[in-house]
């Protein structure tokens, strides 16, 4: 894990620190998401590195979770069904 000392070590300063960690926040929150919504395990890295996270926020999960499944439907399998969450 990278600590706020190696962030230091090379010399960002606490803002630079900060958006570093905030961004890396939403692109693990954007992998769960992209897991329950039933996206191939195989091809979630390469879809994080081709999607703007920067709104990710914005967006409710609900909604996130229909955007995807229209955006990446061809990594969305049968055998990958998206968790239902009551």
């Amino acid at each position: 894990m990278i600590t706020k000392e190696f962030y230091k070590s090379i010399g960002l300063t606490d803002e630079q620190t900060a958006a570093i960690s905030k961004a890396l926040e939403r692109e693990q929150r954007y992998r769960d998401i992209l897991r329950r919504a039933g996206v191939m395990p195989q091809a979630i890295e390469r879809i994080v590195a081709t999607s703007d996270t920067e709104t990710i926020d914005e967006i409710g999960e609900a909604a996130l979770i229909e955007m995807i499944k229209e955006e990446w439907s061809g990594f969305i399998t049968s055998k990958n069904k998206p968790e239902r969450r009551f």
